[in-house]
């Protein structure tokens, strides 16, 4: 194996599309210690893994690649929607890796920190088009990952389900497995759904009629279209179409705001209701992460170059863990917009550079202004009458 590609090992259990079955390792001589410490468990959103054997050169995006060619036989139009998301189980540390970051950047700085074991490694549809049906067009691969990875990610709620919606996403499952032939879906998701309506209603004669009655206006959709029905049904439960992020616009003094970010919002920020538009990802020229070293705690700054702008739109994170998420999640967004494979994020081999704004003499220190009252409102929230405390 060449340090900069990837193999596949696989377990002896079918994969997604069902139309593959998976190979023991090749090489039965090689010991388990030796296997562990040059590949890794990639899981899929079914729950299976992947065990892809790696260099130091290998990158992340070669792994996509690789393990999205075994989903399927042929090439996946949408790849670029893929992400490799690392998650620390103990401690719930989440992080994206950058398509261009190496195995070697990967162990170095983030593996380093706990051991390999805590580890986990999970293929993800990360980024989405505006038409999602698009997707279906083009890489019906793609869409079925992605609808099975939001199908597993609303079970998980459980608890926080409204009966009545999770009878009608029952009875919409139920129909898209009767339509359904050779895409191998989970078959077990639907009798978790009925599990969440069960919780409830205890009567077996009532909950048979609710289910037929549910399941009649479903009945003349095509496969397809419950499919889409199911996602516009949890779409406002888990709104798979942004991210949102607790952060704040400009540096020094910056203003608390939400950041959301998907494919029709664009990257905005929320204040109320509706989100208010900033920029779009066709406008994106370049992105950066920096260390912010004025303000306590190190906190890292995200500075996009946006076309017809005077100035960097600057966005203040509270760790660089979310500065790099958010880096990450605008960049794929800009390539995806692009058409291109070429990142807009100025990495510096996966470390931000460092800069301090102490030599900004035009910028007023905070703990030296006092507010007074209000007496104006402004586009991010109250105007207020200060008095500023000289040394």
């Amino acid at each position: 194996m060449q340090d900069g590609k990837a193999e596949l090992w696989e377990r002896g259990t079918p994969l997604l599309s069902g139309s593959h079955t998976l190979v023991q390792n090749p090489d039965a001589s090689m010991t388990l210690e030796k296997i562990e410490k040059s590949t890794l468990k990639i899981f899929l959103c079914n729950g299976t893994c992947n065990i892809v054997k790696f260099g130091d050169a290998t990158d992340v995006r070669g792994i996509i690649h690789l393990i999205c060619s075994r989903l399927s036989d042929g090439p996946r139009p949408f790849e670029s929607l893929y992400g490799l998301r690392l998650s620390h189980i103990t401690s719930e540390e989440t992080y994206w890796l950058h398509v261009d970051t190496t195995m070697y950047q990967v162990l170095e700085k983030y593996q380093s920190r706990h051991p390999a074991d805590q580890w986990r490694y999970d293929l993800r549809v990360r980024y989405l088009p505006q038409d999602l049906r698009e997707i279906f067009e083009k890489d019906r691969v793609t869409f079925q990952y992605f609808y099975e990875q939001i199908k597993n990610e609303f079970l998980k709620l459980e608890n926080s389900v409204d009966q009545e919606l999770a009878l009608q996403l029952c009875c919409i499952e139920i129909s898209v497995l009767a339509g359904s032939t050779d895409l191998g879906f989970d078959v077990s998701s639907a009798d978790r759904l009925m599990s969440l309506v069960l919780k409830e209603r205890d009567c077996p004669k009532t909950l048979r009629k609710l289910i037929q009655s549910h399941f009649k206006k479903f009945a003349s959709l095509s496969e397809v279209d419950c499919m889409f029905k199911f996602l516009e049904c949890v779409c406002p439960l888990l709104r798979y179409d942004r991210e949102t992020f607790k952060c704040a616009l400009g540096t020094g003094w910056s203003v608390p705001v939400e950041l959301v970010i998907g494919p029709e919002v664009g990257i905005s920020y929320q204040t109320d209701a509706q989100p208010n538009h900033m920029a779009s990802f066709q406008h994106v020229q370049s992105i950066q992460t920096v260390m912010n070293e004025y303000e306590t705690g190190n906190k890292s700054v995200i500075q996009l170059k946006i076309a017809g702008a005077p100035e960097m739109l600057s966005i203040s994170c509270p760790s660089l863990a979310v500065a790099e998420s958010i880096a990450d999640l605008i960049d794929g967004y800009c390539r995806l917009a692009h058409g291109t494979k070429s990142s807009f994020w100025n990495r510096k081999d996966a470390h931000p550079p460092r800069y301090s704004l102490t030599g900004k003499d035009y910028e007023l220190c905070r703990l030296r202004i006092c507010l007074g009252e209000i007496i104006g409102e402004g586009q991010f929230g109250d105007v207020h009458k200060g008095t500023y405390k000289c040394k």
